[in-house]
């Protein structure tokens, strides 16, 4: 695991890093070190009730996706050691039956409503951080829910990776958030009329000390952490009475791949712009089987 780790350590962001280590520690104290070629089947199940009665998250058992999370990571490491002739033959690790959720997103008139209520807030904000945090956060959901951008480009995104001449946003590596670009076959992300706008604006005022897109003023990030734009969405949501979601991710994110799923656009188009490499993950962010409900229901006759 060392080897492969260090490899992970060049390849991939810290996070992934840390993701990966940490499964590894769980494997650890569930079946102990022993040589690759003793893993088995019998491990793998010990592996499996470890994750699902001695792993404790905030007092609860890992949920059965966190589980298979752990599993997923484990493949990857015995995968690699298949294809470095580690093991004899490529073994299939036993997940556990996830439940299938319905995907929940906001409604395009939700989102017009927080998008007021952050444009509101910003008119009457005389405090000069609160100012700051209402700025960024109109530039992240600006970014958001017109590029389909992930919240962890946008936390690392410069302001030399705008290019309005040519009307697109070129993501890079940014080692410096620890950002490494997937490098999917799109990573130079259009730019439509309507960010265009912002952007134009946006940029005419910054000053000139600002390096980053979500800036403290002084070329620094708005926040040190990412996961604190989170919060600062999520508080802004509540403050609207808006479903309980992950801002960025579902709420902004899905809703708009949805909204594109929906409204005529290729799914193929949107799985480019999303930069997923797998055509069925555009498709488990597409809400549709609320979508066709609704339109059932609508449907119904009137008594």
């Amino acid at each position: 695991t060392a080897q492969w780790l260090a490899e992970v350590k060049v390849l991939k962001s810290a996070r992934t890093l840390a993701s990966y280590q940490n499964t590894i520690n769980y494997y650890l104290k569930a079946c102990g070190n022993h040589p690759i070629k003793e893993l088995d089947r019998e491990r793998n199940i010990d592996f499996f009730d470890y994750l699902a009665t001695k792993v404790l998250f905030r007092g609860k058992n890992l949920s059965k996706s966190t589980q298979n999370y752990h599993m997923r990571q484990l493949q990857v490491f015995v995968t690699w050691a298949y294809e470095n002739d580690l093991l004899k033959k490529h073994i299939k690790l036993k997940k556990a039956p996830a439940p299938k959720k319905d995907m929940e997103t906001y409604s395009i008139e939700q989102l017009s409503k927080l998008k007021q209520h952050i444009n509101k807030r910003l008119e009457k904000e005389i405090v000069p951080r609160e100012t700051l945090n209402l700025v960024n956060m109109q530039r992240a959901f600006n970014l958001a829910t017109n590029s389909l951008l992930r919240l962890g480009p946008m936390d690392a995104m410069r302001l030399d990776w705008i290019d309005l001449d040519n009307r697109i946003i070129r993501i890079r590596d940014n080692p410096d958030r620890k950002f490494i670009n997937k490098k999917f076959k799109h990573p130079n992300k259009p730019i439509n009329d309507e960010l265009y706008n912002f952007l134009k604006k946006d940029l005419a005022n910054r000053a000139e000390d600002e390096i980053y897109f979500l800036d403290d003023g002084l070329g620094n990030p708005w926040y040190s952490e990412r996961s604190s734009i989170s919060k600062y969405a999520t508080k802004l949501c509540n403050e609207c009475d808006l479903p309980k979601l992950k801002p960025f991710h579902w709420g902004m994110r899905a809703t708009m791949i949805t909204w594109l799923l929906n409204n005529g656009a290729l799914i193929t188009d949107v799985q480019q712009l999303a930069d997923h490499s797998d055509i069925a993950t555009t498709m488990s962010y597409f809400n549709s089987r609320t979508v066709q409900q609704i339109a059932a229901v609508n449907a119904l006759p009137k008594l």
